[in-house]
């Protein structure tokens, strides 16, 4: 029977270009105790074992991106509360009827809930970008829009939760006249995130602002999301950076 067997020497990188300060793999160990598989031998982890210098001080790898990346922290639909809000938009048809969506209408404001978390590879401190993802349920004349709102707070994990903040925006990109089931994307601006840091958390309110705005059909959610920039893959501790 064939024995295999794997280990991970960590050493530090400079830049996320993998220039290494240090080379990563040592020498090539001599060939195993029976000889016959060469340097693994019949053994594997215990003639590497031999073969290598475990000893010494290893750190973790350690990467610093040269430059900062940007990604979504996604609401999806399901993560949304609906039933017990006041003013809910309405489950309903979308793209031939079988599939559904959350429409806003055009008459009355409509919100929903949600929560997000920072996540650990978020570059601490940088503002995100709050948009969302819709389609209009008909073909809008010209100048015609939809407003949407978000009211947030955020707190970092040992901190209160300061009173909320509203941010709205009513332009789509592309900035054209609306088309039916068109996929739309609305830029509410940005959130400060002087202070905060990764597990830190926004409590949400997301709302049609449909008496200030002047698009006479309903509005469907497809997702909402913050644009944030990373600056590494994660953090070296569980708990702070």
């Amino acid at each position: 029977m064939l024995t295999w067997g794997i280990r991970v020497l960590h050493r530090k990188l400079s830049t996320i270009g993998y220039n290494f300060t240090e080379p990563l793999v040592g020498p090539q160990g001599p060939a195993g105790a029976d000889g016959a598989d060469g340097a693994d031998g019949a053994d594997g982890v215990a003639d590497e074992t031999a073969d290598y210098d475990w000893t010494g001080a290893h750190t973790f790898v350690d990467v610093t991106y040269a430059d900062t990346y940007w990604d979504d922290l996604r609401v999806p639909l399901s993560s949304i509360k609906v039933k017990a809000a006041a003013n809910p938009p309405d489950w309903d048809a979308f793209a031939g009827g079988n599939l559904q969506l959350l429409w806003f209408d055009d008459a009355a404001m409509e919100q929903v809930f949600f929560a997000v978390q920072m996540p650990h590879c978020w570059k601490e401190g940088t503002n995100l970008h709050a948009h969302v993802h819709w389609v209009p349920s008909a073909d809008g004349a010209a100048g015609q829009t939809v407003k949407w709102g978000l009211e947030y707070t955020w707190a970092k994990i040992g901190t209160t939760f300061p009173g909320s903040t509203t941010i709205t925006g009513n332009t789509p990109f592309p900035n054209e006249q609306l088309v039916a089931n068109r996929h739309y994307l609305t830029d509410l601006g940005d959130i400060t995130g002087t202070g905060n840091t990764f597990s830190s958390m926004l409590i949400c309110r997301l709302f049609r602002d449909a008496t200030n705005d002047n698009f006479p059909g309903e509005a469907g959610l497809l997702e909402f999301d913050f644009h944030y920039e990373i600056d590494s893959p994660g953090s070296k501790q569980e708990y702070v950076q």
